[in-house]
């Protein structure tokens, strides 16, 4: 029998040991064992320790692989693994059949990682921090000169600086950068001296020549535009990211201010859900870094067309969005319109690995994927990465597109003409490369190629005459007016419209420059107005800004308008009529758009009322509700304030959820209040009841309501809301605490127990409600430390197991950790919702719960984080706050030219700084006021609630957390 019981003892420490290795595993070196998709071949290129924490790549002609990694990320040098920091570029070599040759350090030295790296012959074009700089390299790969092309004018926060940057198919630099919340507004200069500035303190999308030149904004308004790219048409497609603000994908109007840090406008503007925001797709949680549209040979032709990106995913331990999705082509025009379509399909993620942290992807020249992989619980630099290399297991061709070597031949051996629509991605650049290089191109067959070949050759004919400066150029471009594809159509005039100096963004006030080898203005007008008639609304609408005279844009924009019916083309026609009607017109536009084109008319109203608010008196004569409300809470609070009768429910708890946000409930709203209280829907009941004690009314007509609540709801949410707002009174108030901990459920014997800890003085302190207390603490184990701890509130004797070492034990975080855990499942969400709402908590001072709250609070605004976050990271970050601090919540100290100092969170607002302080004071300084400026690295949100609050309290809370879907309504 005993060695039996031996036998049993040693198998249960095997499996506990296997149990512990597989999960330490899971924590650091899993290998992916296979794949979502039963038709991809999944291989791991390279790994640690000879790539750690990829931060971007670019493939060069020759194939081989330039991947920077990161030192630095977010922690600077103390959250580095190493103690000398470099944050290098290193050069991936493939032998011919593809297996690793060799790694290269190209550069390095860099105090912050390189974001963005694009490469053409000998040079590398990188984005670092607060520059763009190009480094050209010998043919040994060494570094043999550096040079910045683009600076920003402060240095911000790593890593909201510059992001990504490519070569565009126009030869030039398009490059990102992200907004800055806490520091001065994007300001760049180029090696021209041009300085531009970013509207308000965003992020956004710009371009210049290769050299650094001739520097322009093409979009702005966004937080962090973290990837993009420009398709073969010109369109620019764009992932905006983050936690606290909606992670869009969208094509982008040139020109547009998307309202990130530069407008008045709410999370759901912003996310594409209000009457008038502008056209993007949400697509959901976690951060998208990088979007590639699928246009090679490799895999199926399924999916050609088809984009992938990758999600890097929230913050926390294993969230499951960390992926590669892959968009079917067919959603792509539900995309761009921004109409309901799927935000794609899981192309590909590592099966059993909880560090999965994909960053960027790129194309072999064969058209493989590749993928590389941070390998992390969340943004902390390890000694851990890898880059994965994707392939189909079926090839398509099997005619020479499988290798460099072949695809050289290709070129070499064919009439490169004939290629400019090759299925390879690789083959088509060598060929653009081919020609705009060329001494001469053959006009003839440029000629014919513009009018009738592939929409794709078209395209690229009319990139390479935009790289070439001949006077034919302009010539051949206009052959492409009459290619019977649209996108070629409207894409000439756009090429056309540069070429004559009106810029891809028009201006309201540009005209053809000086420089231009165009011709006269007029040639442009005639040739345009055909067009203005034309049966796609794409190719109205780039006439339209073609045109010289900002009357006969108007005029043109008019007539795109008879055919538009989406609204991305709609947008961009009320847009633009925005920046280029003048008085009479704005007067008279009412008249022009029926029901169906209402939509135009708003957007033009509401690009007036940003950017031309001289004219706003004109606008608000047209009587659009949504232009002056694009918030519909604030507008029915501001109905109430008025005196206005609110009769649906619904609008009611809008009133009363918006009011909750507020630092403080004016009294004007007490009646509205008294009135909610008697509402039949308990949802309105429970806002009304907050706003009682949020708004520290004792009326005494509302003290009896919310007692008559108490003693007759039968909803027990209501009247666990009731009996706080009870205990928010002052003690004549009190109630027979004792007959409520023996004749109620656990949910109000738990609330009462705290309820009864936030009490002042001796209410509600009695011989009964002590004897009450240890009666219930044998008779509800599982409550036992909530009545130790009220017990210990109220003042009475110690109870049986209210001793110091239990408290030292409670202290210890593994075991708290631990214990949260465990009782989460039993947690109870309504009830942490009254704790977040509670003064002890005081978590709704500093944090909204509604994503179209407008009121700034200090702390991040966490609706939707149940959907985006895991239980592991909430309860980290209530129990070590410091551990990760959130984006754009950084304290600093600012000291003064009075001898004040100010600790907050701080924001630019043209020449003031705004300081969010805790309790939502906010202060104001001019820039002038301030001496210096220093970050602080505590968290702003206080430590140890381990200290004074129970497990089950912790847990209630974060099942809460867990419960924020949207909008704060569960």
């Amino acid at each position: 029998m005993l060695q039996r019981k031996n036998k049993i003892w040693t198998s249960l420490v095997f499996i506990f040991m296997g149990v512990l290795l597989w999960q330490k595993c899971q924590d650091r070196h899993s290998e992916p064992t296979e794949d979502v998709s039963k038709d991809l071949n999944v291989e791991v290129l390279i790994k640690e320790p000879d790539i750690i924490n990829p931060m971007t790549m670019a493939v060069d002609d020759e194939g081989s692989i330039y991947v920077s990694l990161s030192h630095t990320y977010r922690y600077g040098k103390e959250g580095s693994p190493y103690d000398s920091v470099s944050n290098p570029i290193k050069k991936i070599l493939l032998d011919e059949q593809g297996e690793l040759q060799n790694i290269i350090t190209v550069a390095e030295g860099f105090q912050d990682p390189v974001m963005g790296i694009a490469i053409d012959e000998d040079q590398l074009f990188i984005t670092n921090l607060n520059q763009i700089s190009v480094v050209k390299l010998d043919e040994n790969d060494r570094v043999e000169h550096t040079e910045t092309l683009i600076r920003d004018n402060t240095t911000p926060w790593n890593p909201f600086g510059m992001y990504r940057v490519i070569i565009g198919p126009d030869d030039k630099l398009w490059f990102s950068v992200a907004d800055r919340p806490s520091s001065a507004p994007v300001v760049l200069t180029g090696t021209d001296g041009k300085t531009v500035r970013l509207s308000g303190q965003s992020g956004g999308i710009l371009r210049c020549d290769r050299d650094g030149a001739n520097l322009e904004v093409m979009v702005e308004g966004l937080r962090a535009p973290y990837a993009f790219e420009v398709d073969p048409w010109g369109h620019l497609w764009v992932i905006s990211n983050g936690e606290g603000s909606p992670n869009i994908y969208f094509e982008a109007i040139f020109g547009m201010d998307y309202g990130y840090h530069s407008r008045d406008v709410t999370y759901n503007w912003l996310a594409g859900k209000t009457t008038l925001s502008p056209p993007v797709v949400d697509m959901g949680a976690g951060a998208n870094t990088a979007t590639l549209t699928y246009r090679s040979i490799h895999f199926s032709e399924k999916y050609v067309g088809d984009v992938f990106m990758s999600n890097w995913g929230n913050h926390g331990f294993n969230p499951s969005n960390r992926v590669i999705k892959r968009i079917p082509g067919s959603d792509m025009t539900q995309m761009r319109y921004a109409e309901s379509a799927g935000t794609g399909h899981v192309f590909f993620a590592p099966v059993h690995d909880s560090l999965f942290r994909p960053t960027d992807i790129k194309l072999l020249p064969d058209g493989r994927l590749l993928i590389s992989d941070w390998q992390g619980r969340d943004d902390e630099s390890n000694r851990l990465g890898r880059i994965y290399r994707i392939s189909y297991k079926k090839p398509v061709h099997k005619n020479g597109f499988d290798d460099l070597d072949n695809l050289k031949n290709i070129v070499t051996q064919n009439e490169p003409i004939d290629l400019l629509d090759h299925p390879n991605h690789w083959v088509r650049r060598q060929v653009i490369k081919y020609w705009a290089q060329a001494g001469s191109i053959p006009f003839h067959d440029f000629k014919a190629l513009l009018a009738g070949g592939s929409a794709v050759a078209s395209a690229n004919a009319l990139w390479i005459l935009t790289q070439r400066s001949e006077s034919t150029a302009e010539k051949l471009m206009e052959e492409a007016l009459t290619h019977e594809d649209a996108r070629v159509r409207a894409m000439a005039i756009r090429q056309l419209r540069q070429k004559a100096g009106l810029g891809l963004v028009r201006k309201n006030n540009s005209g053809p420059g000086r420089d231009s080898n165009f011709g006269s203005k007029d040639h442009l007008d005639s040739l345009m107005r055909p067009f203005l008639q034309d049966p796609a609304v794409e190719v109205r609408m780039e006439a339209a800004l073609a045109l010289f005279y900002p009357s006969d844009i108007v005029s043109g924009l008019k007539q795109a308008a008879e055919l538009a019916e989406d609204k991305y083309s709609m947008y961009r026609i009320g847009f633009e009529l925005g920046k280029f009607c003048d008085r009479s017109e704005l007067e008279q536009l009412p008249a022009v758009f029926d029901d169906s084109r209402q939509f135009i008319l708003g957007v033009c109203g509401e690009t007036i009322l940003h950017r031309r608010p001289e004219l706003s008196d004109v606008i608000k004569a047209w009587g659009i509700p949504a232009l002056k409300y694009q918030d519909q809470a604030e507008q029915l609070v501001e109905q109430v304030r008025t005196g206005t009768t609110i009769e649906i429910s619904k609008e009611k708890r809008m009133v009363l959820n918006r009011l909750n946000e507020y630092p403080i409930i004016d009294t004007i709203f007490q009646d509205f209040i008294l009135e909610c209280l008697s509402d039949e829907n308990a949802g309105v009941k429970k806002a009304a009841l907050r706003a009682v004690r949020n708004g520290a009314f004792e009326r005494e007509d509302l003290v009896e309501q919310t007692l008559w609540i108490w003693n007759n709801s039968s909803d027990s949410l209501v009247r666990m809301e009731a009996l706080y707002t009870i205990g928010s009174f002052s003690g004549k108030y009190n109630l027979d605490w004792s007959a409520i901990m023996e004749e109620s459920t656990e949910n109000i014997v738990v609330t009462a127990l705290r309820v009864l800890r936030t009490l002042d003085g001796d209410i509600g302190r009695t011989d009964s409600l002590e004897r009450t207390l240890k009666k219930i603490y044998h008779q509800m184990p599982r409550l036992s430390d909530e009545i130790l701890l009220t017990n210990r509130a109220m003042g009475f004797a110690p109870m049986e197991g209210d001793k110091d070492d239990n408290d030292q034990k409670g202290n210890q975080l593994k075991h708290i950790y631990s214990e949260i855990y465990h009782q989460i499942d039993n947690a109870s969400a309504a009830r942490g919702e009254l704790l977040f709402h509670s003064k002890a908590a005081a978590c709704s001072s500093c944090h909204a719960t509604s994503e179209s709250i407008k009121l700034k609070k200090i702390g991040p605004n966490l609706s939707g984080l149940g959907g985006a976050t895991q239980p592991q990271y909430l309860v980290e970050s209530i129990l070590e706050p410091g551990k990760v601090i959130k984006t754009g919540y950084r304290m600093e100290r600012i000291e003064t030219t009075s001898d004040e100092i100010w600790i907050g969170i701080p924001e630019n607002n043209g020449n003031e700084v705004i300081i969010h302080t805790l309790g939502d004071t906010v202060l104001q300084l001019d820039q002038s006021e301030i001496i210096s400026r220093r970050k602080i690295e505590a968290s702003i949100m206080p430590g140890g609630y381990q200290g004074r609050m129970t497990i089950l309290e912790l847990s209630d809370l974060v099942k809460y957390l867990m419960s924020l879907k949207s909008d704060g309504i569960n």
